[in-house]
């Protein structure tokens, strides 16, 4: 049975000129990505999905890298939109974001509200559903080949084919398909 691990990124370079969807893994944040990577859970992943944020996608890479994979990017997966106020200090911000929790039908100062995924855990179905999908395509993928390879077995002993004639013959359909407006 598949196992979902759902990794956060950790600390960031925080920079108010810059939009936070932009800022970046900091050096200990980095450290601390590359230190899961002893974790023994991280050789079972299989498959790594990340938001299409700076931070998000630089903790995917570090796991990706490592272990031979490629990054899928779900821009839905993003952090809040809180682009409305940009950078607000710490203090300022810890107190809009409890705002933002206990609210989570509500904008509040314009960000986007919590109720579009009101857990975490909303996400990861979403995730899960969008895996599922693709492995049910895979297996359908998996059932058409295995029958084709079957019909190929069954019609007969291998003939000797004459791949020149065989490109010509394509060209002349492709042309034909061309011309026709296909």
């Amino acid at each position: 049975m598949p196992i979902l691990y759902y990794v956060t990124h950790p600390q960031v370079r925080i920079d108010a000129a810059i939009p936070v969807p932009e800022w970046g893994l900091s050096g200990v944040g980095r450290a601390r990505a590359v230190a899961m990577l002893d974790q023994p859970w991280v050789g079972a992943i299989r498959r790594i999905v990340s938001s299409g944020e700076r931070k998000a996608i630089e903790t995917a890479e570090i796991l990706a890298s490592h272990l031979r994979l490629a990054v899928e990017v779900r821009e839905r997966m993003h952090e809040n939109d809180r682009s409305a106020t940009g950078f607000l200090p710490p203090p300022e911000f810890e107190a809009v974001a409890d705002q933002f929790f206990a609210n989570p039908h509500e904008s509040i100062r314009g960000w986007e509200r919590a109720g579009e995924y009101a857990t975490a855990s909303e996400i990861v179905r979403e995730a899960v559903r969008d895996w599922q999908a693709k492995r049910e395509l895979r297996h359908d993928n998996i059932r058409r080949l295995r029958q084709r390879w079957d019909e190929g077995k069954a019609s007969g002993p291998p003939e000797p084919v004459d791949f020149d004639a065989l490109r010509k013959e394509a060209r002349r359909k492709l042309m034909e398909a061309s011309s026709n407006g296909r």
